[in-house]
C-alpha cells in the first residue's frame, strides 16, 4: 500500500489484503490444520491474529490486479534474489523497493504455529519475526526504511544485508 500511495494511488492495505493479494484461511479436518503456503498466497486472515503473511510472488500478483484494474502503466515484478548492487540501481532510479526483513532486527525464528500445505501436504512452521517494509535508500553504511509500524528507520548496512539475505533476498518493485 505504502509503495502504491507514493505512485499516488489512494489505496488501503486491508483492501489490498482482502480484495486483491491471494489468501487462503487456515481450517481443520480430522485435527489436522490446513493452509497455504506463504510463497503463493497468505496464509489465514490478517483481521483475526490468525494469520502470517504472505512473500514476493502474491504480493506482486495482488499490486497487479490492483494496478490493472485501475489501467495503469505500471507494474509490480518479483524480484526476489536481487542483489545489493540491484537494489542500489533501482533506488537510484527513484525506484522504492519492497523487502522482508524481521521485525525485530533478529535473525529469522519460527513461532509454534504449524499447518499443513493444502497443495504439496508439506508441514509448514510459520516465522514469528517476519517484516515487510519499503527500502528508500541504501548507503555505504546506513540504510533507510519505510517501515508501516515504526515511520522512517535507518538500520547499519550490515545489519539489513544479513537480515535480507537470512529472509532469502525476497523483494518487490513497482515500475513502469
Amino acid at each position: 500500500a505504502a509503495v502504491l500511495q507514493f505512485y499516488g494511488y489512494s489505496v488501503d492495505k486491508l483492501d489490498l489484503a482482502y480484495g486483491y493479494i491471494p489468501r487462503v484461511d487456515f481450517w481443520e479436518e480430522d485435527g489436522i490444520r490446513y493452509g497455504v503456503d506463504p510463497n503463493e498466497a497468505y496464509p489465514g486472515d490478517p483481521a483475526t491474529g490468525i494469520g502470517f503473511y504472505c512473500f514476493a510472488k502474491p504480493l506482486a500478483e495482488g499490486a497487479n490486479l490492483y494496478l490493472q484494474q485501475q489501467e495503469s502503466t505500471l507494474y509490480a515484478n518479483d524480484i526476489t534474489g536481487v542483489t545489493q548492487a540491484g537494489l542500489r540501481q533501482y533506488l537510484s532510479d527513484g525506484v522504492p523497493v519492497i523487502v522482508w526483513i524481521t521485525i525485530d532486527g533478529e535473525m529469522p525464528r519460527y513461532s509454534n504455529y504449524e499447518w499443513t500445505d493444502l497443495s504439496t501436504g508439506e508441514t509448514i512452521l510459520g516465522l514469528a519475526n517476519v517484516h515487510c517494509v519499503v527500502l528508500t535508500a541504501l548507503g555505504e553504511t546506513k540504510c533507510v526504511l519505510a517501515d508501516p509500524l515504526d515511520g522512517e528507520r535507518v538500520l547499519e548496512k550490515e545489519e539489513f544485508e544479513q537480515i535480507f539475505s537470512a529472509m532469502g533476498c525476497r523483494a518487490v518493485v513497482i515500475h513502469d
